[in-house]
């Protein structure tokens, strides 16, 4: 008679089995039903009994970079752009200091620097505190006016984030930024807060960005650099 079940248990197997003749051991085996996953990605239950490989880690947002930027007129933030992982970044900008009353100017930077071709677009709007308007815009410009005017002493710190995008697939215009700024102004004694979007009609090849002020004043600040997986 053949042989239909043998329990293991009960004849006292030990060792390693041999996984040449092995199919998939299943879920309900204590398995995962699946021989091989994908780099990057998790194990999850897909609502029966199976589990599948899936980029559960999709839309995390990953800590690139961190620290408090010296005082300096310029600050150049580069080295964290990588397509292959990340074609958007969230920055957090905070602590900001010594801007006496000048917009924080953004460029994007490949490896020899800052591009500063007078290719950049933006438009931007704000309020402040005493019901008056505060509008930012240029177009074929050397810079992105990112922050606006605030007086940045120690203290009246200011604040800010952007989103930066990086679009490999497109020719011109992939390479866009969006985002607000916060902070007081003693010159009009006003609280303001800003919003502002531009992008770059360049090919360059971005590795990060540069900021300083408009007036050449030496700024300081902290930062966060975060890429948000695919």
């Amino acid at each position: 008679m053949a042989l239909s079940k043998i329990d293991l248990d009960k004849a006292g197997v030990t060792g390693t089995l041999p996984t040449s003749n092995l199919d998939t051991v299943g879920v309900a085996q204590g398995g995962t039903g699946i021989t091989s996953g994908t780099t990057d990605q998790f194990l999850k239950f897909t609502g029966t009994t199976t589990i599948a490989s899936a980029a559960d880690n999709a839309g995390t947002y990953v800590k690139l970079l961190g620290g408090s930027a010296g005082s300096s007129v310029t600050h150049n933030i580069v080295g964290f752009v990588d397509t292959s992982k990340y074609n958007n970044y969230f920055i957090y900008l905070s602590n900001m200091q010594g801007q006496q009353g000048n917009a924080i100017d953004f460029q994007f930077a490949d490896g020899s620097g800052a591009i500063t071709s007078s290719d950049y677009w933006y438009a931007g709007h704000g309020w402040r505190s005493s019901d008056n308007a505060v509008n930012l815009n240029g177009e074929s410009t050397s810079q992105i006016e990112l922050m606006a005017p605030n007086d940045g002493g120690a203290n009246y710190p200011s604040c800010g984030w952007f989103y930066m995008t990086i679009n490999p697939n497109s020719a011109v215009d992939g390479k866009t930024i969006q985002g607000m700024s916060w902070g007081y102004r003693v010159d009009v004694s006003d609280f303001q807060i800003c919003n502002v979007a531009g992008w770059q009609n360049d090919t360059n090849t971005v590795t990060g960005f540069t900021l300083h002020a408009t007036g050449n004043d030496a700024t300081t600040f902290d930062y966060e650099v975060y890429g948000i997986t695919k």
